[in-house]
């Protein structure tokens, strides 16, 4: 179902600057929703939202999510983070990096090489290279 979904948006996104963070889908016989995470450099609007919902359900095939109720939206300041697109999208905001050896990082992020994966952090102390699979984690930092 996520395939079908995101083969009707991508014609929708192109050229829009909007990226498809996720898709989850609920299909149960209490509940039938599609939910699609969206996000763009700067971050998203209400309005970039609206647009995309109202054009994919233009371009939906008849009758195909009828049964269901499909909502757009930010993935949220509080999710995890995607490389490289979340560090591209928010260069000027702080991340929290948890290693898989344990090592909490705390700072802007640079994309080194795409390729390889590789990414620096830039914190008050110290700046840090790391590759995207020494990572266990990656949020946006928000501080108290």
């Amino acid at each position: 179902m996520p395939n079908e979904i995101q083969a009707v948006l991508e014609p929708v996104l192109l050229g829009t600057g909007v990226h498809l963070y996720s898709i989850h889908v609920v299909n149960s016989p209490k509940q039938k929703t599609v939910e699609v995470f969206l996000d763009k450099a700067g971050g998203l609007t209400v309005d970039d939202c609206s647009s995309i919902h109202r054009k994919f359900l233009k371009n939906c095939p008849e009758a195909v999510w009828d049964d269901f109720d499909i909502s757009f939206s930010s993935p949220g300041i509080g999710r995890d983070c995607q490389f490289p697109v979340d560090f591209l999208f928010y260069p000027e905001r702080d991340f929290l990096i948890r290693t898989k050896e344990g090592k909490d990082l705390c700072g802007k992020v640079k994309i080194l090489d795409t390729e390889n994966q590789e990414l620096q952090i830039e914190g008050d102390a110290s700046v840090v290279r790391l590759k995207w699979s020494e990572v266990k984690q990656a949020h946006f930092h928000l501080p108290l």
